[in-house]
C-alpha cells in the first residue's frame, strides 16, 4: 500500500476528529471509514490520539475491515438463500 495515502488518511482522521470536537466538545464517540488499508500500529496510534481527547468510543473501519464485513455479509446472505 502507498505510504503517502496512509499518511494522508492519518491527517484526515485527526482533522475530522478535531473538527467534530470543535462542533461538539462533549462528543463521546467517533467512527472513521477509509478505503485505505492501515497498519495495526497506525490504527492504534489514531485511537490513542482520540482517547487523549477524552473520547470513549473510537472505531476505525479501514479497507481490510470493510472487505471482511462485505464478504461476511455475502456469505450470510448466501446461507440464508440456500436454506
Amino acid at each position: 500500500m502507498d505510504e503517502t495515502a496512509r499518511k494522508e488518511i492519518e491527517k484526515k482522521f485527526k482533522s475530522d476528529l478535531d473538527k467534530a470536537l470543535s462542533e461538539n466538545p462533549l462528543l463521546g464517540a467517533f467512527l472513521f471509514f477509509t478505503n485505505v488499508d492501515l497498519t495495526p500500529k497506525q490504527i492504534d496510534d489514531l485511537k490513542k490520539y482520540a482517547r487523549d481527547k477524552n473520547l470513549k468510543i473510537i472505531d476505525i473501519f479501514d479497507m481490510e475491515r470493510i472487505i471482511f464485513y462485505m464478504f461476511a455479509s455475502i456469505i450470510l446472505i448466501n446461507l440464508e438463500i440456500n436454506q
